[in-house]
């Protein structure tokens, strides 16, 4: 019999845009991992998003009530568009650049079996840490687990100043060093020391419509070459 019901691919990714989204147990993940240059971009390539039983865990804030500065050359300075307010770092103090050469590179995606995954090298969207640091690599990978039911974000970098970003939409409470309860999810981290939870006041008309409450930046000092997130 025909089922009406619609069918949803349980990993896909989108080269041409740099989109990727995969399925696994109570999980959904998003990804950008294409270039700054898009229509309407965000600074956010390398960027993901995280979903737990349908409920936001790791957030896209969206974009304010649009302005004659939304379409100006001082669009990035508008807080939503920057990448040190999506789920990316903030590399020697810089955050990455607008434009289509500032983009992920390397990229390779695991599309089947029971750990979907995506990683990729995130150097070139940050030139002016590039500078700083001659030869800068930067690599992420995120990867569904289908055995722990979890999602496991793993970053490599050879840059001494790197600060982690995390938005989230439900208040993260500190359970013990190195653990975070997020709603009806957990996260815990290696290589990074617990810098600051932010409150951001969602006071625009037009973020309102998208979230009911103010939201959450997790902020973590990296101590180490390699970052692990596992969220649980």
């Amino acid at each position: 019999a025909y089922s009406a019901a619609p069918r949803h691919h349980l990993t896909v990714w989108y080269p041409s845009v740099g989109i990727y989204a995969a399925r696994q147990g109570s999980w959904v993940l998003g990804a950008k991992f294409g270039s700054n240059g898009d229509s309407h971009n965000h600074n956010d390539t390398g960027s993901i998003t995280v979903y737990k039983d349908s409920r936001p865990f790791l957030i896209d804030i969206g974009v304010e009530s649009y302005t004659k500065k939304t379409f100006s050359p001082q669009r990035y300075e508008i807080w939503t568009m920057q990448s040190g307010y999506h789920n990316l770092p903030t590399i020697c103090g810089t955050d990455q650049k607008d434009g289509v050469e500032y983009r992920a590179e390397n990229v390779m995606t695991e599309l089947t079996g029971a750990e979907p995954s995506i990683s990729m090298e995130l150097a070139a969207a940050y030139p002016d840490a590039g500078a700083v640091v001659p030869g800068l690599t930067y690599s992420r990978r995120v990867t569904l687990k289908k055995s722990s039911n979890t999602v496991v974000l793993e970053d490599h970098t050879n840059a001494q100043d790197v600060i982690l970003n995390f938005i989230t939409y439900e208040k993260p409470v500190i359970l013990f060093d190195g653990k975070l309860s997020i709603g009806e999810a957990s996260a815990s981290f290696e290589g990074a020391d617990l810098l600051a939870i932010e409150t951001l006041p969602i006071t625009d008309a037009r973020l309102k419509t998208a979230w009911d409450h103010d939201l959450y930046r997790i902020r973590l000092k990296g101590n180490d070459a390699s970052f692990r997130l596992t969220i649980q």
